[in-house]
């Protein structure tokens, strides 16, 4: 499960990244962190990291 969510992080920073540079760029929108494709991978990637603390938190509690 960890694997499969380590690569989905992975997929969403290089979509920021795309996106910040413009690459994916939706229509009638200017480019950088004005993009909401950026915001939308931004807020994914931050419940990753939030997530995979609270599993760590669990597993030191268990042990």
């Amino acid at each position: 499960m960890s694997k499969i969510v380590d690569l989905g992080g992975f997929a969403l920073i290089a979509i920021m990244i795309l996106s910040f540079v413009s690459f994916l760029k939706p229509i009638g929108i200017e480019s950088g962190t004005s993009s909401p494709v950026f915001w939308i991978c931004a807020v994914g990637v931050l419940g990753i990291i939030i997530y995979r603390k609270m599993k760590n938190k669990q597993e030191e509690k268990t042990e």
